[in-house]
């Protein structure tokens, strides 16, 4: 069997040592079953260097993190940068699930949030389920459009860093340049199957005997940390493209093993949600 190959947008703070990736239990997710199922600690995983332009650019200016379902991962990053630096701008965090069970980051954004002088959220609900508090668990039903954030007094002059699925992305970025956005400000990443970033993974030479277990090839799709200025503004660092500080570097050569450091269920955060965070420290490169 072939290697499998995915992508995961990094999840957490951008000095801590480590690649932290949170992945969504799909009903048949090859990749992700095999991470919840088999994946434990002091396993080692193939990975590819992290790269891409997902970046939350250095600014002063306020902040809009806006974010549907799992789309949250790269946003999130981008928060615990922000709350590592104890960044004085006005930050807009704004996100759209379906109800508490698919919340996710809930509790781990509200602890950050909390930590940001200058931090505003409102999460909505497509469809709450009854137990869901109104005011606690979210704060309106419907989905985010720009008619809410105009509602909402989320300046047009701020940063924009949109993730989700396409149909959350759809027509989102273009509403906000209708509303008076500059293109410039607006920074967008689609989540969900699409094709694999992973150039420095290159196909075996040779034919592999067949495996019990299909092997598991993880590239990083977003450093989605803060770019300090000149020589750091990519997000996803490969050997020949810069890399935001505080990130441990995959070394010279794209491929590296990471061993797990540990790992969480996020059904800490909301008893159904079948999401997993993996944490990974870099053992070969």
């Amino acid at each position: 069997m072939p290697p499998v190959l995915r992508n995961y947008s990094l999840s957490g703070a951008p000095d801590s040592g480590i690649y932290r990736i949170s992945v969504k239990r799909e009903p048949n997710g090859v990749a992700s079953n095999f991470l919840h199922s088999h994946v434990n600690v002091r396993d080692t995983l193939e990975i590819a260097a992290a790269r891409g332009t997902f970046t939350l650019l250095h600014s002063e200016g306020p902040v809009a993190l806006l974010s549907g379902g799992i789309g949250a991962t790269p946003v999130m990053a981008m928060l615990h940068a922000l709350a590592s630096q104890h960044s004085k701008r006005a930050v807009w965090w704004l996100h759209g699930a379906r109800n508490r069970s698919e919340h996710v980051f809930a509790l781990e954004s509200r602890q950050l949030l909390s930590s940001l002088p200058y931090a505003r959220s409102h999460i909505m609900y497509s469809r709450p389920d009854p137990g869901d508090r109104p005011g606690r668990d979210y704060d309106a039903v419907g989905r985010l459009s720009v008619p809410a954030l105009d509602q909402l007094g989320v300046p047009r002059e701020a940063d924009f860093y949109l993730c989700g699925p396409a149909s959350f992305l759809a027509g989102f970025s273009s509403s906000l340049k209708d509303w008076g956005v500059e293109h410039r400000r607006i920074h967008s990443e689609a989540f969900g199957p699409g094709e694999g970033f992973t150039p420095g993974i290159a196909a075996p030479k040779s034919p592999e005997p067949p495996r019990s277990e299909p092997a598991l090839v993880l590239g990083f799709r977003s450093f989605a940390a803060v770019s300090r200025g000149p020589g750091m503004g990519s997000s996803k660092a490969s050997s020949n493209s810069r890399r935001p500080a505080g990130f441990p570097s995959a070394g010279p050569a794209v491929q590296a093993s990471a061993t797990v450091a540990n790992q969480h269920s996020l059904a800490a955060q909301s008893s159904m949600n079948p999401n997993l965070s993996i944490r990974l420290r870099k053992a070969i490169s």
